[in-house]
């Protein structure tokens, strides 16, 4: 009887095949990728409802300082007190750099969390917050100030951090 053997060349041609198909697949991948169609990104609107900017006509503008003031102050015994919040806030700010800034454009509100652990109520306290604060303070505008309620879980659920940007003046060059 004679035996089969296959020739070495034959055992070659169906590696060299893999090969090749490997290769013509990897070529039409990176040429999809590159030469395919063109993906639409649609362009995030933000809310119109607050600003940190605003401009003047004379040329000068105003923008919100990166010199930030921190405040730390114990928070009234009712967060519904709005009255007692500006209150502790404005003399806590009297003794910071911030003592004499007229406006301020981005406020910061930290909410204490560590001693309730649930996020969305210290969020919730930081937010009631900055209602206060938008009520009272002359200072922040609704239509000027962006504010915004954060959760700290560093303190207790009677303090409050707060960082203050106050409007600095540009003037064109």
């Amino acid at each position: 009887m004679k035996s089969r053997t296959r020739s070495k060349g034959a055992s070659l041609a169906g590696w060299l095949f893999a090969d090749l198909a490997i290769v013509l697949s990897l070529v039409f991948l990176q040429s999809s990728i590159v030469g395919g169609e063109s993906v639409e990104i649609e362009e995030y609107e933000a809310p119109s409802t607050s600003t940190t900017t605003a401009e003047t006509e004379s040329g000068s503008g105003r923008g919100v300082s990166i010199l930030a003031c921190k405040v730390k102050f114990l928070s009234a015994p009712n967060l519904d007190d709005g009255y007692q919040i500006y209150s502790n806030l404005k003399d806590k700010v009297s003794e910071t750099t911030c003592a004499n800034i007229d406006q301020f454009g981005v406020i910061l509100v930290y909410a204490g969390n560590q001693d309730i652990g649930d996020d969305v109520i210290a969020r919730g306290n930081a937010d009631k917050v900055c209602d206060s604060l938008f009520s009272y303070w002359e200072a922040i505008d609704r239509k000027t100030t962006y504010c915004e309620g954060f959760k700290n879980d560093g303190i207790t659920s009677n303090y409050f951090d707060l960082t203050l940007f106050p409007y600095i003046e540009q003037t064109d060059p």
